[in-house]
């Protein structure tokens, strides 16, 4: 039984790569992480964390190689910052936070790789906060913005697991 489970496993991961490249998928999902660090560089800046999630759905037209997909976007990345003002120390935590929908459109460039570009549309969140832990009663300022945003991007994916 173990045999068989395994030799039906090895032709369907065989067969996925065939039946992918030969139509394109219609659903994509994907989780991104990393590292954020604010545009400016600055002393006393820790890098913090950036997570996200892609999810979409789409395809290929007949005869034309570009893949469409609607997709929609959650990003979530923040930093901290120690900074001193007039001998006391504060600390800045920023947490930025995307919801965004649009356009991706990849073009395969063999079985693995392949180039893209992205356009949306979403709200971009930052959440601030200032801590002076040097003052009496260790005071804490919030503040909390939404802005309307435009998302661009353009890279290189390469695919480890083909489907």
């Amino acid at each position: 039984m173990k045999r068989i489970v395994t030799t039906l496993a090895l032709v369907a991961v065989l067969a996925v790569p065939a039946v992918a490249s030969a139509g394109g998928s219609f659903f994509l999902a994907e989780l991104n992480n990393g590292l954020t660090v604010p545009l400016w560089e600055e002393p006393g800046v820790t890098p913090g964390y950036a997570l996200g999630f892609t999810g979409g759905f789409g395809g290929k037209f007949k005869g034309n190689p570009l893949r469409f997909y609607l997709i929609g976007q959650l990003n979530v990345g923040s930093f901290t910052a120690e900074r001193v003002y007039n001998g006391k120390r504060r600390q800045i935590d920023r947490q930025v936070t995307d919801y965004n929908a649009g356009l991706r459109i990849m073009l395969p460039v063999v079985e693995h790789l392949r180039v893209f570009g992205e356009f949306s549309l979403g709200i971009a969140q930052l959440d601030s906060s200032a801590v002076s832990p040097d003052l009496p009663g260790n005071i804490v300022i919030r503040d909390t913005t939404s802005d309307l945003a435009v998302f661009t991007s353009f890279g290189v994916q390469y695919r480890l697991l083909y489907h």
